[in-house]
Order: structure tokens, then sequence, then C-alpha cells
């Protein structure tokens, strides 16, 4: 997942996955900003600073919040669970104000692997991984709402997470949801990637191959991507597994969570297909040996037993989706 600086696009959303250590002394998100703010120049760091403050400043104008507090952020959420609330505000937008904050030049790559050494962590994602599962999965149903995403973060972050700019920055940007999921206007320069198109629940294993080009925009919607590079190697996180390690990574992924989104493989044009097939029916494996895991706890019997309804339920809560895309690097 590649989010260069604070300049929207629906990637900001779905932010996490861990592994990688962080230190303590300061929170993951604060940490994450600071990658943000490593894009800008010093009066760019003051505009963009000031653009969160007067922006907040609005919301209290429009009696939305009582003050800065996490208190008055999670009161104002449960406001915004009201369509009639935030579906008929006229706040300034947010994003187009981010994106005239002049930016130094440099080097995107390494904005991009900062932010994502924090969305890798353990730490990040204690705070946010269930939150981006579940926006995800709302994309995927094709439930995508100003009104359901409030809903989700209400749910899913603590209000003293809300003194943090990360979480403030998930609120400013989600008053423009509804913008974002339906992508630019012909003349806009910046482009929003769709999120896939919504998938029939089914009780097995699913295997979509797709296209360089929906590879990148579908980055954004997957819970567990999984690279196979021309060296013949496998790579996730930035980190070289074995099969074996990446079975037993993903099955601890998927007893970790609920509502999980889907996985993507995407590999280079002289990876060998042998390897390409191993990958993909270690996946299947693994979803399949957790929807049996789920059966017996659940049912006590095998998932080949269950009713339909019943594997569905469990299907659901860990859809067996995989997309696979050979690109070029």
């Amino acid at each position: 997942m590649k989010i260069i600086t604070i300049k929207i696009n629906l990637a900001i959303f779905f932010l996490l996955l861990s592994f990688c250590g962080i230190a303590q002394e300061r929170a993951a998100e604060e940490l994450w900003f600071d990658c943000v703010y490593s894009g800008y120049s010093e009066s760019g760091k003051v505009a963009l600073i000031e653009h969160f403050a007067q922006f907040e400043q609005q919301l209290i104008d429009k009696g939305l919040l009582k003050d800065s507090s996490g208190k008055s952020y999670k009161e104002m959420l449960v406001k915004l669970q009201d369509a009639s609330v935030s579906e008929n505000l006229d706040l300034p937008p947010f994003v187009e104000g981010i994106q005239r904050i002049e930016k130094e030049a440099l080097n995107n790559d390494a904005i991009s692997d900062c932010q994502r050494s924090i969305e890798e962590s353990e730490a990040f994602e204690a705070s946010a991984g269930k939150f981006k599962i579940a926006v995800g999965q709302l994309g995927l149903r094709g439930e995508m709402n100003v009104v359901n995403f409030f809903k989700t973060l209400d749910e899913h972050i603590a209000e003293e997470k809300f003194e943090y700019n990360f979480y403030k920055l998930m609120v400013y940007v989600g008053f423009e949801i509804d913008e974002l999921r339906d992508g630019p206007k012909i003349e806009d320069s910046d482009y929003i990637p769709p999120p896939p198109p919504p998938i029939e629940p089914s009780t097995e294993f699913q295997v979509f191959n797709i296209s360089p080009d929906n590879a990148k925009n579908y980055s954004n919607y997957v819970n567990y991507q999984i690279h196979l590079d021309d060296d013949q190697r496998i790579i996730v996180f930035g980190q070289e597994l074995s099969l074996a390690e990446l079975e037993e990574q993903l099955l601890k992924k998927l007893e970790s969570y609920q509502d999980w989104s889907p996985v993507m493989v995407t590999a280079d044009m002289e990876h060998k297909q042998a390897s390409l097939d191993e990958v993909v029916a270690a996946i299947r494996t693994v979803y399949e040996q957790q929807w049996e895991t789920i059966a017996q706890e659940e049912h006590g019997m095998s998932y080949s037993k269950l009713r339909e309804s019943e594997q569905l339920h469990i299907a659901d809560r860990y859809p067996g989706v995989l997309y696979v895309a050979r690109v070029f690097e």
C-alpha cells in the first residue's frame, strides 16, 4: 500500500497491519504523522497545523464539537450517525485545503516506507486494525457512506485516541467519504481508486484473476498483500517468507480478526507459475483450515457437514476471496 503524503485517497482509511516493533515513548499515530510532516517545509508544516485547527474551529462554530477533547469528538460521532445531520453540513472541503499546501520536493518512496513501517507495527494494529478491517468490509459490501463510516469509526476507536491528529484526520476526511468513494470528476487530476465490485457470499474459496491496473486499485481494500518477485521470493510487508511461514502468518491473522477483508497476490512476470500456484493453494488451505476450526468450535462438526446457511455464516466472517495479478515491476 502506498500513501505518499497526506494527499488523500481512500487508502488513507486502510492503514495498518503488524510485525515491526515501534518504540513506545510516543504513540504510533504520532509517529505516522511525523512521516507526513517530513514531506513539508517549515512553512508548510505551520500551514498544515493551522488547517487542522481552522477546520476543528469550524466544527465548534457549527455546534458539532464542544471543544477539541476526545470526549467531544466521540459525542460528535454519535450526532453524525444521523443522516439528517451528516449529509446536510456546509463545510469547506478539507481535502482540497490540504492539497493546496505546498510540499517540498523529496523522495516520496521514503515517506511511503516511513508510514508503512508504522502501519505494520503491532502498536498501530492494536489501535486501528479492527477499524481498517471494518471499513474494508463496508467498501466490499457496497455500504460505504458518511453515516456508516462515522458509525464504524465510533465503534472501533476509543475516546482518548481522538486527541491525536491521525484520528481527527479520519473524521475530517469522513465528511467527504461519498466524494472519495465515487471517484473524481473528469477534470480532477487526483484519482481516487474505486473499490472492487461487491462479491456474492460463497461457501467456497474464490480466486479472481485481475489486471495490473485493478491490482493497484484493489491494494487499497485488501487486508493482506503478498508479492512474488522475479527472484522467486515471497514478500509480505517487506519481509521475505517461506511458504510455511506465509501459511503460519496468515492463519494467525485470520484467528485474530473477524470481518476479514480479501487477500491479494501480485506476481512479477518472471515469477514461475508453479510457485504462484503453490502460494494460491497454500492460501486456500489456510482459509479452509480456519473454516474447519470455527465449524468444530461452534457446531461440533466438520465444515462440510454444516447446512449452507451455517457455512455462509462462517465464510461471511472470513470470506475466502483472493485476487491474483501478474504485474510489471
